[in-house]
Order: structure tokens, then C-alpha cells, then sequence
């Protein structure tokens, strides 16, 4: 969302980025998309990486999850 700010932005005025016309504007706009999307890559990676193969006995393993619900609702019987 951001990158497609910056390349508008640089499009339509492109004296804020000291270019002489658009069309100038437009590659320069493009450059700092491109940068910027290579700061955005290792974050993707890092949480695709974290959906797909999850550490095992974390709290998303599904025996964890179902086996604590089991134990909290067994408490809260108790307690009545």
C-alpha cells in the first residue's frame, strides 16, 4: 500500500522527487518500490516459513491445544 503511494505520488508530481518530467518520476517511483520490497521479503519469508511448518510442542500443534481445553473445562466443572 505504501510502495503504490510512493510510486503515485512520484507519477503525478515529480518535482518532489527532483525529476524534470513524469515519465522521470515514474522510473524513480519504481526504484523506491522495488527497495522497498526487498525490506518487505525477509518479513514474508520469516511468516510464510511460521504458517507452514510450525515448531513442534508449540501452542499451535492441535493435540496442545485440544488437550488444554479439555483440562480447562474440566476445571471450571470442578469449581461449580
Amino acid at each position: 500500500m505504501f510502495g503504490a503511494y510512493i510510486l503515485g505520488r512520484s507519477w503525478v508530481s515529480p518535482a518532489i522527487i527532483s525529476t524534470r518530467n513524469r515519465r522521470q518520476g515514474y522510473v524513480r517511483g519504481l526504484q523506491q518500490l522495488g527497495w522497498l520490497s526487498l525490506t518487505a521479503l525477509p518479513l514474508f519469508i520469516v511468516g510464510v516459513g511460521g504458517v507452514l511448518d510450525p515448531l513442534p510442542g508449540s501452542s499451535s500443534d492441535p493435540m496442545v491445544v485440544v488437550a488444554s481445553a479439555t483440562i480447562d473445562e474440566q476445571s471450571y466443572v470442578s469449581r461449580r
